[in-house]
């Protein structure tokens, strides 16, 4: 059954990207590159972090997923907003020293702590992004993230801290990145 899990939310990954890469070659979708290259880092480390703590099935999801994020940097460099200010260098550099951190201790539970920090710190641009141009990110992509991310925590071999911390994380912070630009969309709106 966790193979079968393991499996859907490899295919879920596949498909959510779809989307986005569409809409990136359209022009729609403009990604942020330091947010995609703090991606494709960290979910580099959460991999590996999974594969050695005997994640099973779980761990497929993030090592194709930083495979994808490593594709979106590209596609941000070359397609992306060009609009880089001292935020997103904070957001980088941040990225940076919370990846170094993990080198420094070579705890697993400290390693994700920092992980998810320059997961946020990488979050940051695109949400300051999204806010300005709030078109410009294909939300399909970002609640299929945090559904794929969510069946791939139900598909772990070994569940603890070290292999279930991000997951649990990107549900949560994919999940607000939704509905904080369907908000800003206006896609909610309050009646009385």
């Amino acid at each position: 059954m966790k193979e079968l899990i393991g499996i859907i939310s490899v295919i879920l990954t596949l498909s959510a990207y779809i989307p986005y890469s569409i809409n990136i070659i359209n022009g729609k979708t403009k990604p942020h590159a330091f947010s995609w290259l703090i991606w494709f880092l960290l979910t580099a480390i959460a991999f590996v972090i999974q594969v050695a703590n005997s994640a099973g099935p779980g761990s497929w999801m993030l090592g194709l997923t930083s495979l994808v994020c490593f594709l979106f940097f590209l596609a941000g460099l070359m397609k992306g907003r060009s609009n880089i200010i001292s935020s997103d260098w904070i957001s980088l550099v941040g990225a940076i020293i919370a990846i170094l951190l993990w080198f420094i201790f070579k705890q697993a539970y400290l390693s994700l702590i920092f992980v998810v920090m320059a997961d946020f710190l990488g979050l940051i641009p695109t949400i300051r992004k999204s806010i300005i141009h709030p078109y410009q990110e294909t939300l399909i992509t970002y609640f299929f993230s945090a559904v794929k991310s969510f069946l791939s925590l139900l598909a772990l071999q070994t569940y603890s801290f070290e292999t279930a911390f991000y997951l649990i994380y990107l549900v949560f912070a994919n999940l607000f990145f939704v509905i904080l630009v369907a908000f800003k969309r206006n896609y909610f709106f309050l009646r009385h």
